[in-house]
């Protein structure tokens, strides 16, 4: 019942702010996409798992780089996710040229602009984005600790998160949540899995590949 508490609080209505709104709307994609492959700029370290379709890596810059095009502390352990656009249909090149059959170029497309435009402390932070003729690379700020996933118990399927990090992670979601939901931002995808743990137990969520776009229709 807290935790079911917490959550409501933090989702209490609220108005939308017009300024994210407004740079999410004015916001062209192809001004935030390096044209060139994601090895230039960072070396892939170890493989942390797949999704539908995307792998996702562990990386770090590349020492020969001048460390003063990084948005992030130029030694960071970041997360890359990788995709092949011809698995999931997507040119972010000419995503203009929409069709039924294009439809997962929204999907991308909007999780890129969403991240851009969004900034809070529980929300892993996008940090850039790569494309060739037929790769996507979307380098993010890195979770150390893993997912509450890891903390599914294998035959029941329940969570059996240490008391501290339980309490850490309700008070990092609320937050977060009502971040998103001043800006009329739903997640829809809010499971263990997209809940990664960093430095000193602070919960941040991931994967906004099925959000919606900023409104101030909440």
């Amino acid at each position: 019942m807290k935790v079911v508490g917490v959550l409501l609080i933090a989702i209490a209505a609220c108005t939308a702010s017009q300024d994210l709104v407004t740079r999410y709307n004015d916001l062209n994609i192809l001004h935030t996409v390096h044209k060139k492959s994601v090895y230039e700029h960072y070396m892939l370290l170890n493989k942390l798992g797949n999704g539908t379709s995307a792998k996702v890596y562990t990386a770090c810059a590349s020492p020969t780089q001048n460390r003063q095009i990084f948005t992030h502390p130029p030694n960071a352990i970041v997360a890359v996710k990788h995709i092949l656009k011809d698995d999931v249909n997507i040119y972010l090149q000419d995503h203009a040229n929409t069709s039924h059959n294009r439809q997962p170029a929204h999907d991308i497309t909007n999780e890129i602009k969403v991240l851009c435009v969004l900034s809070h402390p529980n929300i892993c932070a996008l940090y850039g984005v790569y494309e060739t003729a037929k790769e996507l690379w979307m380098v993010l700020e890195f979770g150390g600790g893993g997912s509450l996933e890891r903390y599914s118990h294998e035959q029941s399927g329940a969570l059996l998160i240490p008391q501290p990090l339980l309490y850490a992670s309700i008070t990092c979601i609320a937050k977060a949540l009502k971040y998103l939901h001043n800006n009329g931002v739903l997640h829809r995808d809010i499971k263990p899995a997209n809940l990664v743990v960093c430095d000193g137990n602070i919960v941040k969520l991931i994967d906004f590949g099925m959000s919606t776009t900023p409104s101030q229709n909440t």
